[in-house]
């Protein structure tokens, strides 16, 4: 599938940071279960590339126009914006909008439950992550 397409699946991919390795596969059922197909695993722990060992797809990071370029000719046309907040958030992406014509942003990093829509809105925007659609788990969980 290609990445555009995995972007599309839901408006919402939840930014999970594992703790624990034997939490990631339950919590990944729970949510896929709940409809939030695509996860993203941050990769802020010792656990967190041990937690999906699957194969994925890569949605580079970028923060400034230097970086979309750069990654263009790579054949990235779908890229992760981050910190999209301290980017410039909406507004940024609706200036990105015309000189990105051939890419698509899903924005993560002070995304919020109540700004989402906004950026949902947005033509540029596939969808959005954040931490809020999974919040951090306590150490001990019975699934």
């Amino acid at each position: 599938m290609h990445m555009r397409e995995i972007l599309r699946v839901a408006p919402v991919i939840p930014v999970l940071m594992i703790e624990r390795l034997e939490h990631a596969v339950p919590l990944a059922r729970a949510l896929s279960a709940g409809g939030l197909c695509v996860l993203e695993v941050t990769m802020r722990t010792p656990v967190a590339l041990a937690a999906k060992t699957v194969s994925f797809p890569v949605l580079p990071g970028v923060m400034t126009p230097a970086e979309v370029i750069a990654a263009r000719p790579h054949g990235f046309t779908a890229l992760k914006l981050f910190a999209a907040k301290q980017a410039g958030g909406v507004g940024m992406l609706k200036a990105w909008a015309w000189p990105f014509a051939d890419v698509v942003f899903c924005p993560t990093g002070g995304v919020s439950l109540e700004t989402a829509p906004e950026f949902l809105a947005l033509p540029n925007v596939a969808c959005v992550g954040g931490s809020w659609a999974a919040p951090a788990l306590p150490h001990r969980i019975d699934f």
